[in-house]
This record gives C-alpha cells, structure tokens and sequence, in this order.
C-alpha cells in the first residue's frame, strides 16, 4: 500500500446483539432518531450509522467511504 490513509476504514465485527433491522433493539434512540435509523435501513449501500455521547446520531451512506464521513 502506497496511500493506506486513503482506503476506506475497516467496518467494525458484528456485535450478535441484535439483527441490523430490529429498530426496537437499537439502544439509545428517541422516537425521532429510530425513524432516522428505519431511513437508514433504507439507504444504498456501503453505509453507516453512529449513536455518539449525548446520544447524537449521525448516518452516512454510498461514496467512498461512509464511515469515515460519519467519524467526521
């Protein structure tokens, strides 16, 4: 690898704790932030979505590298 800081971040393992669209089971959501997650489930793929301290959501899909735009 010539430029690693231009690939895209490794996606994290699966946890196992829920399966990706069972809505209910995503800790920390308001009501609005689990419509934004069902949105989410909606979105092309590579894609990714973040609950942060304060319970910030932020979401991010298609490109190169949604995960690294969501850290951002």
């Amino acid at each position: 690898m010539t430029h690693p800081e231009y690939l895209p971040l490794t996606p994290p393992p699966p946890s196992g704790y829920a399966a990706i669209g069972d809505v209910e089971s995503v800790p920390h959501l308001s009501p609005s932030n689990r419509d934004l997650y069902r949105t989410f489930l909606s979105r092309p793929y590579p894609r990714a979505f973040m609950i942060a301290p304060g319970r910030r959501v932020e979401e991010s899909s298609g490109g190169f590298d949604p995960l690294a735009r969501a850290l951002q």
